[in-house]
């Protein structure tokens, strides 16, 4: 990879010269799909409201795309689960208090919003409890308006 490099004089704005620099070797570079959302905050109490109207958007649009799967978690307790799932989303929001967890209920539901790819509104919805056969399992809900977006959205779980 070839790339050339213009010096200029910050005070005078003269252009110094120009030479090409030469990168033989590049690092590693690893990119996944949390790596194209950021989050989107919504308001307090105001999730119910961007998921049905997402959906209806969707729905008049003919481009709904929600898709769910049942994920079994490494995690042994409530409390990394959640702040393990909220880390498998990178930095998507999190909407209304989910990330608080109410110890004497055996299931929490986590709410995310985001933006993916600076393009499409993102929502994910999850369930997260425990099973005596599977351990910790989420069932997770990803709403969008492309069927790719919702399909990548699941793969953030791993």
């Amino acid at each position: 990879m070839v790339f050339k490099i213009t010096e200029i004089d910050v005070e005078s704005q003269d252009d110094l010269g120009s030479y090409d620099e030469d990168y033989d070797q590049l690092q590693a570079l690893s990119l996944s799909t949390k790596d194209y959302l950021k989050g989107f905050p919504i308001g307090q109490d105001k999730f119910k409201d961007a998921w049905e109207n997402l959906g209806a958007q969707g729905n008049r649009e003919g481009n709904l795309s929600e898709l769910t799967q049942t994920f079994q978690l490494p995690f042994k307790s409530m409390n990394p689960a959640v702040n393990g799932v909220i880390a498998f989303f990178g930095s998507m929001s999190i909407c209304d208090g989910t990330n608080k967890i109410n110890v004497t209920e055996k299931v929490h539901t986590i709410l995310l919003s985001g933006i993916f790819n600076g393009s499409f509104t993102v929502l994910v919805k999850g369930q997260i409890g425990f099973n005596q056969e599977y351990g910790c399992v989420i069932k997770l809900t990803a709403r969008s308006l492309d069927a790719a977006v919702s399909q990548s959205l699941l793969e953030c779980i791993n």
